[in-house]
């Protein structure tokens, strides 16, 4: 009986002891192998380089594409002398005028702009500020025969009737001054080439 007794309290002391409760240090090895959290896992960054240069290589490939087998080469600019560049904005102006986009007024505003911006190119003198006296004294050092000096003296003139006097020439003086404008450029232009040697 007295066995009966002691196997009770052996068992019931067994079953509450702490130390027994706990399991052995084998059966706690998964909880203790536990690794830290991985901050500096990179891996990410090699995917997020890899995928950039990816696109680079692809963009790049593209523009190479582009550059070399699409792209057509540009014409490469054509300079105008300044008697070309005159030309065109004589034919530019009298269409305008025919079309009725101008008044007189501004024709003759732009026909000066055109002669002066010429002359100040091709000669190298003061002509879009200079007064029409500081022009003819300017002028006075290329050579020209006596048509032109009147034909310069007429254009002048008219010029400064029309932009200032409120002068409306007539449609026979505007094509007379649009002639008389082309004849003088040409003629300065001829002159000042064959004072350089070249040709005209």
């Amino acid at each position: 009986m007295w066995n009966l007794f002691y196997n009770f309290f052996a068992s019931a002391k067994s079953d509450n002891s702490p130390a027994d409760a706990l399991p052995s240090v084998d059966q706690m090895q998964d909880i203790l192998d536990i690794k830290g959290v991985g901050f500096w896992d990179l891996s990410w960054l090699f995917w997020l380089v890899a995928i950039g240069l990816s696109i680079v290589l692809i963009l790049l490939v593209v523009f190479l594409i582009y550059f070399f087998f699409i792209k057509k080469k540009s014409p490469q600019a054509i300079v105008l002398t300044p008697l070309q560049r005159a030309y065109l904005s004589l034919e530019e102006l009298e269409k305008s005028q025919q079309a009725s986009k101008l008044s007189v007024r501004d024709f003759y505003f732009r026909l000066s702009e055109i002669f002066r911006t010429f002359l100040e190119e091709e000669l190298h003198i003061m002509a879009v500020e200079a007064t029409d006296e500081e022009l003819k004294r300017n002028l006075n050092v290329i050579e020209r025969g006596q048509q032109n000096e009147s034909g310069l003296n007429w254009l002048i003139e008219v010029n400064a009737l029309a932009k200032y006097a409120k002068y409306e020439p007539n449609s026979e003086e505007i094509q007379k001054s649009l002639a008389t404008c082309r004849d003088l450029i040409n003629d300065f232009a001829g002159a000042n080439a064959a004072k350089q040697g070249g040709p005209v």
